[in-house]
């Protein structure tokens, strides 16, 4: 299959978060199935900056938006690391910019003139960079326009009849939200705007026109289930009901050709499964550049995370000081809104030997708190999918989690610490359900009391190792709701 993945950031051309990983491996693991594999993005000021080199394809292509046509370059480059062809939508006026999405933790005001232009000029964009895909396979909302546009403006012409779409909510929390008297913007007829098709209460979402996609997934079994409810469905849990027999769940993988505590370059020392000695040097390396006590005792908790409601970091405020006077020390690696950054550095200051919070993003340092901990810990609120308790357990780093989206589906929980046959324990780390302070304090706490148990401990740990989260598995998923795809077509 010929197959193009289109997304606003992929990895390592721009990054804010796990979208631009996603995108970033998996194009590599369908190149290994045998699949001719394309990426498509903005061409961003970030791009230019990091020097990976491109080549101008097609110039003063005119895009319709709004009423007028503007003018857009097109580029070819290749992601760096794959060799695979990526295409970049060049505009200046949208697209050199300090960031992606915001500025000062302010949205650009004209977010949906960006990605609106970027999603027209991928469809016009084809036949410039001569490629014909059987798939479309389009994420998260700033792609959302791509379907309506596709069936709305070309599907009659030759080129685009047979191209089929598939289309993955990453993150239903960000559905590009939109007041009604911006819709002229997209060129669309208004009838789009009605709630079976974008309309979203006063206004309409960009991400609903991903869901006319005839294939709509996203990113774990658990949260395909749970976006279908009013918890968490952010006002369109009745939308994703209606289009429940085409919405599937594909969990994402890891790439362990970064993420490998035996060939990791930014760690203490290399280490694995059959030979774990340098995980205990990763400890001691880690707790001395964060400025804590080198013991062998404590329990040694990480965080790698944004800073934000949404993780859980609201309720983990709640018990912190009972949590960390219970003896267990805790690094903090990660920013975001100022109540939680302002939390940890609290917590640090009243607890300099058992807590150390770094706030910002350090991609090396969190390579050596996955190490270095023993524990990990993830209280999210909510979690389509997440990272960070695979590669946690990739390094034999026991998560503790609470039981929602992905990692319901990828943490295996330990009940009770009182094990009598360790050996068939196939646990690999701690969850709870509730949403509560108490609930949270509860797992920690049989965590805390597992950990003395120094040969249940090595269990969980090595269970950990044993699991395999990569692309591999996923991919082969994705081939499978291509081919439903197509047949729709």
């Amino acid at each position: 299959m010929r197959i193009l993945l289109s997304s606003s950031e992929v990895f390592p051309f721009a990054k804010t978060g796990g979208l631009a990983d996603v995108v970033g491996s998996l194009p590599r693991a369908l190149l290994g199935l045998g699949h001719e594999v394309t990426i498509a993005l903005p061409y961003y000021r970030c791009i230019r900056e990091k020097g990976i080199a491109v080549e101008l394809v097609a110039e003063g292509v005119p895009v319709p938006l709004g009423g007028d046509n503007l003018s857009v370059d097109l580029y070819l480059s290749h992601q760096p690391g794959s060799d695979i062809p990526t295409f970049l939508v060049g505009y200046d006026p949208f697209y050199d910019r300090p960031e992606l999405y915001s500025q000062d933790d302010r949205e650009y005001p004209d977010n949906l003139e960006r990605f609106a232009l970027f999603n027209r000029a991928l469809l016009e964009g084809l036949p410039h960079w001569g490629f014909q895909p059987d798939i479309l396979h389009l994420n998260d909302w700033h792609t959302g326009l791509v379907q309506p546009y596709l069936q709305e403006f070309y599907r009659g012409q030759d080129f685009y009849r047979r191209i089929a779409t598939v289309f993955t909510i990453h993150n239903l929390g960000y559905k590009g939200y939109q007041p009604k008297d911006k819709f002229p913007t997209t060129g669309l007829p208004q009838e789009y705007l009605q709630h079976h098709l974008l309309g979203d209460g006063d206004g309409w979402a960009m991400i609903k026109g991903g869901f006319l996609a005839p294939v709509v997934n996203t990113v774990s079994p658990r949260y395909a289930e749970e976006i279908q409810t009013e918890e968490f469905g952010f006002g369109l849990d009745k939308d994703l009901r209606r289009i429940s027999e085409k919405l599937y769940g594909v969990i994402n993988g890891i790439d362990y050709s970064v993420w490998n505590p035996a060939t990791d370059r930014f760690i203490a020392k290399n280490f694995s499964r059959e030979d774990i000695a340098g995980k205990t040097e990763c400890r001691r390396a880690l707790q001395e550049e964060v400025a804590l006590p080198q013991r062998d005792d404590p329990l040694l908790v990480g965080v790698v995370s944004r800073l934000s409601k949404q993780k859980g970091f609201d309720i983990f405020s709640d018990i912190a000081s009972q949590f960390i006077e219970s003896g267990a020390q805790l690094v903090v690696l990660g920013s975001g809104v100022d109540r939680y950054e302002d939390i940890f550095r609290k917590l640090a200051g009243k607890y300099p030997k058992q807590c150390s919070a770094t706030i910002s993003y350090d991609r090396d340092l969190a390579h050596r708190i996955y190490a270095g901990c023993d524990a990990f810990l993830m209280p999210s609120r909510y979690e389509p999918c997440g990272l960070s308790q695979m590669i946690s357990m990739a390094y034999g780093t026991v998560p503790v989690v609470r039981a929602v989206g992905g990692l319901a589906d990828t943490v295996i929980n330990l009940e009770d610490a009182d094990v009598e046959e360790i050996a068939k324990v196939e646990a690999t780390g701690f969850t709870f359900t509730e949403y509560s302070g108490e609930a949270l304090l509860s797992a920690l706490r049989r965590c805390l009391k597992a950990h003395q148990n120094r040969e249940l401990w090595q269990k969980l740990s090595d269970n950990c190792f044993a699991q395999d989260f990569s692309w591999d598995e996923s991919a082969k998923r994705y081939v499978e709701l291509y081919e439903i795809a197509a047949r729709k077509m």
